[in-house]
């Protein structure tokens, strides 16, 4: 029996908390009441789309959970079909008892959907199969989004040089670890490094510095 699926996140209320020795440090800067609610709405969006991208299941636990479904709806199309006669006469009984509707007819429809859903299903299925299942470790996008836009933030609107803006973001989001649910790991805490990453980013996405409101 494959892996149970989890339920896949879709959305939620945003969380817009940072840390508040950050947020002091940062409304103490040049713009930094309006840096700050900048900040608080990207980091919102980061954890909104991490969510989604954790819970995301992978192609092949997508495929083997259709494959699955399929094999359910083929037991129950089989237990319809074979209900003994006598339970069939007493749902015959009760079925026009409740809604004037023989159960023989209600059974046939259900029936003729459930093969719909299989025949739906089987094309999705050749679908995915057609698709590669991504292995490994997936690649920060978005981790290096967020640094690349907060860093972008204490360049242009704080006034700091390209080396200190970048180690600054980095900073402020490892040590935004608990509050925002944003991993440690996943920022450098080397400034060369982060501000390789900042420039990388950059220029692959070709990036624009967030607005202040």
């Amino acid at each position: 029996m494959p892996e149970k699926l989890e339920p896949e996140f879709t959305g939620d209320v945003v969380d817009y908390r940072i840390d508040t020795d950050d947020e002091g440090y940062i409304l103490s800067l040049q713009n930094g009441k309006e840096i700050v609610e900048v900040l608080k709405k990207l980091i919102g969006r980061y954890r909104h789309d991490r969510k989604g991208r954790e819970t995301k299941p992978s192609t092949s636990n997508t495929i083997n959970h259709l494959k699955s479904t399929i094999k359910h709806i083929n037991n129950i199309d089989e237990s319809l079909e074979l209900i003994p006669q006598d339970a069939l006469a007493e749902l015959e009984l009760l079925s026009n008892q409740r809604v004037k509707q023989l159960f023989f007819l209600r059974s046939k429809y259900v029936r003729e959907e459930l093969e719909q859903f299989t025949f739906l299903i089987n094309n999705v299925i050749g679908t995915l199969e057609q698709q590669p299942d991504k292995k490994g470790e997936k690649p920060k996008t978005y981790e290096n989004r967020l640094l690349a836009n907060t860093a972008m933030l204490f360049e242009q609107h704080a006034g700091f040089g390209v080396i200190k803006a970048a180690e600054t973001a980095a900073t402020i989001l490892n040590n935004n670890t608990k509050p925002i649910s944003i991993h440690k790991s996943n920022f450098p805490k080397n400034p060369s490094e982060a501000r390789r990453t900042v420039k990388s980013t950059i220029d692959t996405y070709r990036l624009d510095c967030p607005k202040l409101e």
